[in-house]
């Protein structure tokens, strides 16, 4: 009887990043995920807009996806660049 191993899509997803580092040679120590820095994160997060560095935007994915263009979305990162505000 054969034993499969079933692996979850969290799973499949490092081994795939895994398998993407070793082909271009780069090692790592361990691994990490952003989850485990979320309350980090949102603190840093929340100073920033409490300093007027960056600010919340709650523009529905189609509505942006509609207006912007690549050209247009390099212009604006431009932009914000320039300044010191990022929306995040």
């Amino acid at each position: 009887m054969a034993w499969y191993i079933q692996l979850t899509r969290q799973e499949l997803f490092e081994q795939s990043i895994k398998e993407d580092l070793s082909m271009i040679e780069i090692t790592y120590d361990k691994v990490v995920h952003s989850s485990d820095h979320f309350d980090k994160i949102l603190q840093f997060t929340e100073q920033l807009i409490k300093q007027g560095d960056a600010y919340m935007d709650d523009t529905d994915g189609e509505t942006v996806s509609l207006s912007s263009s690549v050209c247009s979305n390099a212009d604006i990162t431009d932009q914000l660049a320039a300044t010191s505000t990022y929306c995040l």
